[in-house]
């Protein structure tokens, strides 16, 4: 199975040469309560103007941290393009949509969204979006193998 610094070193590698590698102060200790996921995003969105002034090209967040990070840009991170990897579409989500560019990357039918009773599906506006068929695993959309046999990059416009 890949890991995040997988999926992190094939999105440097192969679409975006400019995102940012430098290690810094930014943490998420993953906890999955509201409270701690405001306070992520607000660290996010202090994160994004210290180390981009000008704002980021594009921003990747997976399962909450999607919501964090969509969280951030309402907060007013500056940020052309949220990409959201099997992220609950929350009203924090949804909003994000008329914000920024969104590429939304899911399962058809993702167990850990499903067991949480979490929302799966964008309602009204859609962002581009790609669905990877045929897996159950929650990290599947930040496998690298899985993006580049499914041209997920292609499909979504990355």
């Amino acid at each position: 199975m890949a890991s995040c610094q997988d999926f992190h070193a094939f999105v440097l590698r192969d679409l975006r040469k400019s995102l940012y590698a430098g290690g810094a102060r930014y943490t998420w200790s993953g906890a999955y309560s509201e409270s701690h996921r405001i306070v992520a995003a607000d660290d996010l969105c202090d994160w994004a103007s210290e180390m981009a002034p000008a704002g980021l090209r594009t921003l990747f967040g997976h399962s909450f941290g999607g919501e964090i990070a969509s969280r951030a840009v309402l907060a007013g991170a500056a940020t052309q393009q949220l990409v959201l990897l099997s992220c609950p579409v929350t009203v924090w989500v949804q909003a994000a949509v008329s914000m920024t560019d969104v590429i939304d990357v899911r399962l058809h039918l993702d167990p850990v969204l499903a067991i949480g009773a979490l929302p799966q599906r964008f309602t009204g506006e859609h962002p581009r979006a790609s669905e990877i068929f045929w897996h159950l695993n929650h990290a599947t959309t930040h496998n690298p193998a899985v993006w580049s046999a499914r041209s997920i990059a292609d499909r979504t416009g990355l």
